[in-house]
């Protein structure tokens, strides 16, 4: 293996570890409801997603905008924006535990978790979609670290090859996206038991929760 691959999985697989990407998921989840609810296919608006999230990260990281993202306002502008989505995740947090009591104890009654509203059409539901993946990219610039170094080690050992930097960082985003793709594998699974999705998106909206407020409060 590649001293630049070296970099690239093992700081992709660090970078997994941040509340941008927790959050991201927590998002993916209210999407997948969206999906259950609509015309629309589910895997589509999964796709969708993933790589309107994949595309930002690259261009918002690595593009010629990066250097104004480290701006002191916008970051600022950003830290904000994710207290705010932190306690929204706390909330739905505290929803879907309920639903997962209520249908642990009721079965038979039907999930009261219907707040999660799909908005009507396809072509609504798509750029809703991306939009939400190009946005939640953006905010992930307030946690730059890795995409950095990894921009500085690839460029530094691959000077004045940038299409080969460029393919390097496109695999970097996907290994970094490493807990989107593991929940897509689990809400993927045929026969999954409603009341494992409901504590599992509990769990998800609960840690996305605690590592925005903890860390950027």
């Amino acid at each position: 293996m590649s001293d630049v691959w070296q970099i690239i999985i093992g700081a992709g697989l660090q970078d997994g570890f941040n509340p941008c990407i927790f959050m991201t998921c927590a998002v993916f989840i209210l999407l997948g409801f969206w999906g259950q609810k609509s015309s629309i296919s589910l895997t589509l608006v999964r796709l969708l997603f993933s790589l309107s999230y994949m595309l930002g990260l690259i261009f918002f990281n690595y593009g010629p905008i990066w250097p104004f993202l480290l701006q002191k306002n916008f970051m600022l502008s950003g830290k904000i924006i994710y207290f705010a989505l932190g306690t929204v995740s706390f909330i739905y947090g505290i929803l879907f535990l309920k639903d997962w009591f209520l249908m642990r104890h009721a079965p038979q009654k039907e999930s009261p978790t219907n707040i999660v509203k799909s908005p009507s059409g396809i072509i609504a539901i798509s750029l809703i979609t991306v939009i939400l993946g190009v946005l939640l990219s953006l905010l992930s610039t307030v946690w730059p670290v890795n995409y950095y170094l990894t921009l500085l080690g690839t460029g530094a050992l691959l000077k004045g090859q940038w299409q080969i930097v460029i393919r390097y960082l496109i695999g970097y985003s996907l290994i970094s996206m490493w807990p989107l793709w593991f929940l897509w594998s689990f809400l993927s699974i045929k026969n999954i038991r409603p009341t494992l999705i409901k504590i599992v998106s509990a769990s998800v909206f609960f840690l996305a929760s605690s590592c925005i407020i903890l860390i950027f409060k």
